[in-house]
């Protein structure tokens, strides 16, 4: 709330619940966020790929609430080609 501070609190409150609710997204910019403050000197970038057998125009809600993202660090445009997966727990999930 502090970057927010002409916003009302219970405002601000309500959206987050809400975009929390219905964005499938939510938990993952969440995820991002605990990683880069445990890791304040590693630039983090969330990146969303296209596949050419998705139908664009139509919207496919995740299965589960872990499949919506992966999270690549380094300083390159795109993600590398040679992966290695880290996957981190959360609390409560």
């Amino acid at each position: 709330m502090e970057n927010n501070q002409a916003c009302l609190h219970s405002v601000m409150e309500k959206l987050d619940t809400l975009l929390r609710s219905i964005n499938p997204f939510a938990e993952s910019y969440l995820q991002m966020y605990q990683l880069m403050q445990s890791n304040p000197a590693v630039n983090v970038k969330m990146v969303f790929m296209e596949h050419p057998d998705f139908d664009l125009c139509r919207y496919n809600a995740p299965t589960s609430r872990t499949e919506v993202a992966a999270i690549f660090v380094g300083d390159e445009v795109e993600p590398p080609a040679n992966r290695d997966i880290c996957i981190y727990p959360v609390a409560n999930s």
